[in-house]
């Protein structure tokens, strides 16, 4: 990114080290962390956009799509007419 690369901040990495590199800020840094891990999405947009949880994101697009598979056989069956 370029904001790194102009402060020379080095790396990033995925995990820190809160008590050692961020002392002043450690306890708030945990408690934002806490507060961040237990929000939920409040929209649909959100929740198809939502990376903290993998399993959860695959599962929700699987299930629109089997769901929307599903209604397209079911008009089809229905009345073949309609795909002609």
């Amino acid at each position: 990114m370029q904001v790194y690369s102009d402060i020379a901040a080095g790396p990033v990495r995925s995990s820190y080290a809160v008590d050692e590199e961020f002392p002043h800020f450690a306890d708030r840094l945990v408690e934002l962390q806490d507060f961040m891990q237990i929000q939920n999405p409040d929209s649909v947009r959100a929740l198809l956009s939502d990376r903290r949880d993998m399993n959860r994101l695959w599962t929700i697009r699987i299930a629109v799509i089997i769901f929307v598979l599903t209604i397209l056989q079911a008009l089809w069956g229905e009345d073949s007419s309609l795909w002609e």
